[in-house]
């Protein structure tokens, strides 16, 4: 069979896989190393590993490994290796991406990092891939404008999450390295007569790029994971947000409950036939009303509640609590959501008086010195945060939550548990469900805080991720960073598995109206939620005409494209996108310079903005944007 096909075999070698173009992974070793012994191994006395093999189709298939304790003891597991062989390439012009090319966050490391490099020539790249604490996407490509493109990936993460090795580049060939990666605690154990199964891997190959890749493979997992964005209230509703576009005194905190229920009663005219959403940001827990003026804006939630001495909510600004701006929003016609988190100040009375529950990290007696965690690994500190999400939901009354600064007690590689019986995966996923069993019907999740990099596998639990990075008050720096951030991100987000949250719509009076337009554009087209920011009572008409546009477009949108295979990195910010949804398909032309740009368009077309028809050769002016129906 010709045309995509993809072979898979175990030898006396090793694994090997084939594509029909000649590209060949061989030698491929597989097993485990425990404490007793630092090489791999599939077999002994203690201990049998099986790999098998699944075809999908006859361009893709699924492997794992099951591993089985056959001696008297407990079996301590160090690594998991799932293939650790060569790559052969059968010509030069082949490119490798990963997310981890292109940015990455390293909290311990104490920076994040975004290079523009999403695909690079290949043999070239070396080094470790899949650890930035991100949430990256979970595949590593292979791809040649001729020849296709090779992902590899997989289709479970319970316990473990993909990482690979490239080194020992010689000529068109490369060492490569996939291991089932776990942290939070040293080893494995496995019971005797237990077996343990790796997670679902999965190669796959295409003769076409990178984003068909990638669409090939939200295709086999939309059958084996099932996620909330499918129905989502939010690929339907209009949120409205406190925190972006406020441009009252204090920044970004300033809020009161009468600037709350101002937006909300102004949300529900601008939006009378959605669902609709007024989220408060940070700036409500006790402390606010000083906090923010300096510059320490490190309010705790889970702190807030514990202390019994204060209420959870700021008086000064809330003077009828939580639960009171809750039905004041509901009475206004709209639906109440919050910001939390689980983070803790290290100075509150919570960390003080419970410093036997606080996270461990890197042999550190605390996470660090102005902030720390729970130990989501013991059952006090599980039962402290459920009770957490219990006053929020069940006793204050709200529907929906945004989640900050939540990632790094499960992401960061060096978590040291207390309790050793679950990675550090295993207890995101059932930090993330607890959460989730609180949210009532029509309500959401969105995370925030890392910029995700396109993890699919936290869509079982939440709606919606940041993909864009904090907008603020829309400036133009603000725009053109987070919009290099969704021009990377963007090709890797299915919204049938979890909806990109671009961040917020809104009109900075500094900008030329084009660049608010500009922005609003790339928001739109890349997003499977609108939010929207700012003083709803006090908008101009320019900034009430964007907002009014930018809710008529919205509508379910499934992925877009940014064309990362024709123009990489040149390409940055994305000056071409392609929006797929069912009511139609959607495209925008983008001009990110100081002086025009010409672009072809595909016939006549109609600017969604202005109304204007065009044809032909057409002459963006600077830093504005064409969006239209094809």
């Amino acid at each position: 069979m010709s045309g995509n096909y993809l072979k898979s075999a175990i030898s006396g070698e090793g694994l090997e896989f084939e594509t029909d173009c000649g590209l060949r992974l061989s030698g491929g070793k597989y097993g485990i190393i425990t404490d007793k012994s630092d090489q791999l191994r599939t077999c002994g006395n203690d201990l049998k590993c099986d790999m098998s093999f699944h075809r999908i189709s006859h361009s893709a298939v699924e492997f794992s490994q099951s591993i089985l304790n056959v001696g008297p003891d407990t079996l301590n597991i160090n690594e998991i290796h799932m293939f650790d062989g060569k790559i052969e390439l059968p010509v030069t012009g082949w490119r490798v991406a990963h997310m981890e090319l292109f940015k990455a966050d390293r909290f311990f490391e104490g920076c994040n990092y975004y290079t523009g490099q999403l695909v690079e020539p290949f043999p070239g790249p070396e080094g470790e891939f899949g650890l930035s604490e991100d949430l990256p996407f979970p595949g590593i490509f292979f791809t040649h404008p001729q020849h296709g493109t090779i992902l590899i990936s997989v289709l479970s993460q319970e316990r473990c999450k993909p990482v690979w090795t490239l080194e020992d580049a010689e000529g068109r060939c490369c060492r490569l390295k996939a291991r089932d990666y776990f942290s939070g605690i040293p080893h494995i154990h496995l019971p005797a007569g237990k077996q343990l199964d790796s997670e679902r891997w999965i190669i796959l190959h295409t003769q076409e790029g990178i984003e068909e890749a990638v669409d090939a493979y939200y295709r086999i997992l939309s059958d084996n994971i099932e996620c909330c964005a499918a129905d989502s209230v939010l690929s339907r509703a209009v949120v409205w947000g406190s925190w972006n576009y406020n441009r009252r005194p204090n920044g970004h905190m300033d809020i009161t409950h009468d600037y709350i229920v101002r937006n909300a009663e102004e949300l529900v005219k601008m939006v009378p036939e959605r669902p609709r959403f007024v989220m408060i940001d940070d700036g409500y827990q006790y402390g606010s009303f000083e906090r923010s003026r300096r510059p320490d804006w490190l309010c705790s939630f889970m702190g807030a509640l514990y202390d019994s001495d204060t209420p959870p909510h700021d008086p000064k600004l809330f003077p009828e609590g939580m639960q009171g701006v809750a039905d004041a929003i509901r009475r206004a016609g709209a639906e109440p959501a919050i910001w939390a988190s689980p983070r803790l100040r290290t100075g509150s009375a919570l960390a003080k008086e419970h410093s036997d529950l606080l996270l461990h990290c890197a042999g550190e007696p605390t996470f660090s010195s102005r902030m720390g965690y729970l130990d989501y690994s013991l059952p006090e500190a599980r039962e402290y945060i459920r009770n957490a999400w219990h006053t929020l939901f069940c006793e204050w009354g709200y529907r929906a939550i945004k989640l900050d600064f939540w990632t790094l007690p499960f992401e960061i590689p060096f978590v040291a548990y207390r309790n050793k019986e679950k990675t550090a995966i295993e207890l995101r996923n059932l930090f993330l469900k607890d959460l989730r069993e609180f949210v009532p019907a029509e309500g959401y999740i969105i995370t925030a805080c890392a910029v995700n990099g396109g993890n699919p596998f936290i869509g079982q639990y939440v709606d919606a991720v940041r993909t864009g990075t904090d907008i603020g008050n829309g400036t133009w720096n603000s725009i053109m960073n987070s919009s290099l951030y969704l021009t990377g991100v963007s090709p890797f987000v299915s919204h049938q598995c979890v909806l990109s949250d671009p961040d917020t719509v809104g009109y900075c009076p500094e900008n030329e109206k084009n660049v608010n337009r500009l922005w609003a554009t790339m928001a739109l087209m890349t997003g499977g939620m609108l939010e929207v920011g700012g003083d709803l009572k006090n908008l101009s008409m320019e900034a009430r005409d964007l907002m009014e546009k930018s809710i008529d477009f919205f509508a379910p949108s499934r992925r877009t494209q940014v064309g990362i295979d024709r123009f990489g990195i040149n390409n940055t910010p994305a000056s071409h996108l392609i929006q797929e949804r069912d009511d139609a398909v959607y495209e925008a032309f983008l001009n990110w310079n100081s002086y025009p740009r010409e672009f072809r368009l595909p016939g006549k077309v109609r600017d969604l903005w202005t109304g204007k028809v065009f044809s032909g050769r057409h002459k963006l002016q600077p830093r504005d944007a064409l969006m239209y129906k094809r």
